[in-house]
């Protein structure tokens, strides 16, 4: 993918978008995380991760269709992008309502 041409958006490249963006949900993530336990706040992580994953479902139709080729550093940041979805998703199901 990387020599393909098809490696930016308006200009920016994806390397730099990732270099940005899981930071600031690991930022998010601490910031929001109630005094220091490990439950998660859903309601402001839920719908950034959906972003991301939206994100993906177009990178894997670059990969897949215009490429024909699978990056295994793409796959592998999908994953975590995916696993981070679900570990909200479960903590925001389990919370009780305060």
């Amino acid at each position: 993918m990387f020599q393909s041409g098809h490696t930016s958006i308006f200009g920016i490249q994806f390397y730099v978008l990732g270099l940005v963006w899981f930071p600031l949900l690991f930022v998010i993530g601490l910031v929001t995380t109630r005094g220091g336990k490990i439950s998660l706040n859903g309601e402001i992580l839920l719908p950034l991760l959906m972003i991301g994953n939206i994100f993906t479902v177009y990178l894997w139709y670059l990969e897949l269709v215009v490429i024909g080729i699978i990056c295994p550093l793409c796959l592998s940041l999908y994953i975590v992008n995916y696993a981070l979805t679900v570990l909200v998703a479960v903590s925001l199901l389990q919370e009780t309502p305060e």
